[in-house]
């Protein structure tokens, strides 16, 4: 899946055209996800990763939180699941995997291209000082069973 940066990159996209004026509960419900440990409940995955059905329910997870479908930091969270099953589908499942089950040391590989990457990516969309303003204060958000503490 993408780098959490990759995914605050994507929500600040989306943000943009949607002309939000507080980004910055959309953007940290961008990263939410990520943010615990195990992500099995967190991205709401269904089916099996041996038998290549997994997926991201975010149906599932918009049902789930039907009555918070404007809250920013709900959309922010809707939208990291969406790019994780486009990454999923498009490229985990039918590429990556095996390549990664053929060579163990290729995950290693990938996770530094991504630290290697989010610097170039911060500052090819010009966001890095940005990123830095609209993350300064934290809003209030409302706490998600998934990730709590």
């Amino acid at each position: 899946m993408g780098s959490r940066i990759m995914h605050v990159i994507i929500a600040n996209r989306i943000a943009e055209r949607l002309s939000m004026e507080d980004r910055t509960p959309f953007l940290l419900g961008s990263i939410a996800p990520d943010a615990v440990s195990t992500k099995n409940e967190s991205h709401f995955f269904i089916g099996e990763h041996q038998d290549y059905s997994r997926s991201v329910d975010y149906k599932g997870f918009l049902n789930k939180y039907s009555s918070q479908r404007d809250n920013h930091y709900v959309l922010g969270y809707y939208t990291h699941l969406i790019a994780d099953e486009i990454w999923m589908k498009g490229f985990y499942l039918a590429w990556l995997r095996n390549r990664m089950d053929a060579d163990k040391e290729l995950h290693g590989l990938y996770h530094n291209d991504f630290r290697l990457l989010n610097g170039k990516l911060l500052e090819h969309y010009g966001f890095r000082d940005e990123l830095r303003k609209t993350l300064y204060y934290i809003p209030t958000i409302i706490d998600l069973e998934e990730v709590m503490s």
